[in-house]
């Protein structure tokens, strides 16, 4: 088990963190049970948000104070909450900040929990990863897609909506696209999701964590990175304060780097060549030097 002295001597044991999301009807609850059964710690910010709005809590009387029709008997109504604040953008703006700053405080708790249980890697399904100030805090992020008409379907066939408050729900989520280090294809069969989400589990997560843990990339593909992958590095690395910025097919950062930051971001030390650290990630090499300050240009 690899561990990494951090700021004040504290330890900090890397276990791999992942955003799963995608947009209503996209089935990315369908995939955080099968990673779930594969063996992966999942938490369910959409839980943990209910929980949040649930009978005696403190958002339950922000919620009635600003819509007081939605409460009834000290209990939120949540149809009637989702019609108000979905046609809204303002509304919709007022909810997410009452209920996510506590939200995100429990699901960092139970992810400390995870950690320390000795958790392989801890999935994070939330639908609203865009636009929440958390889209490069993980070690990755995988998308569930699926097309638009059948997502439609989806909801009015499973969650009785009508198409009309579907196309609205939907339009009020952005897209998470840009964000994505993995795109899970959820327009086919039930099976053809199981077995997409399994091979993501196989091929690239679990490579991934066991890298973090062990403290060095031994696991993964040589290939160069695609512009895209430098540039959701770069954004990992920034988000953990490190100053990163892109160079060829690499990444500089000005030297000294805080260690623990740099783990946090998916970067583990290099074990040959030049660079000072090397991505995690399996899926290309990306490598991460230190400069001293006015060799960054």
């Amino acid at each position: 088990m690899f561990r990494e002295r951090g700021r004040r001597g504290r330890r900090v044991r890397l276990v791999l963190t992942v955003a799963l999301t995608g947009g209503i009807g996209s089935g990315k609850s369908s995939a955080a049970r099968i990673l779930e059964d594969c063996g992966a710690g999942v938490l369910s910010l959409d839980d943990i948000a209910r929980s949040v709005l649930g009978p005696g809590r403190q958002a339950v009387a922000e919620v009635a104070g600003l819509w007081p029709g939605v409460v009834r008997d000290g209990t939120v109504d949540r149809r009637a909450l989702a019609d108000v604040v979905f046609a809204d953008p303002v509304a919709l703006e007022r909810l997410n900040g009452i209920v996510h700053p506590p939200t995100w405080r429990e699901a960092r708790r139970r992810l400390a929990g995870l950690e320390a249980a000795g958790c392989e890697a801890a999935v994070v399904e939330l639908a609203l990863l865009a636009g929440s100030g958390r889209e490069d805090a993980f070690h990755g992020n995988v998308v569930v897609e699926a097309p638009f008409g059948l997502r439609i379907d989806r909801l009015e066939r499973h969650r009785g909506m009508s198409r009309e408050a579907a196309a609205a729900r939907m339009a009020s989520q952005r897209d998470p696209l840009p964000l994505a280090d993995l795109v899970v294809d959820n327009g086919g069969s039930p099976g053809e999701l199981e077995r997409r989400v399994r091979d993501a589990w196989r091929d690239w997560l679990r490579p991934y964590a066991s890298n973090l843990l062990r403290g060095e990339r031994t696991r993964g593909d040589d290939r160069r990175p695609s512009r895209h992958e430098l540039g959701r590095a770069v954004a990992r690395l920034n988000h953990w304060g490190v100053g990163a910025r892109r160079r060829g097919d690499g990444i500089v950062a000005p030297a000294p780097v805080d260690r623990e930051a740099v783990l946090r971001a998916g970067f583990v030390p290099a074990a040959e060549g030049p660079a000072a650290f090397v991505s995690a990630n399996p899926a290309c090499r990306i490598e991460l030097s230190t400069v001293r300050d006015g060799a960054m240009g």
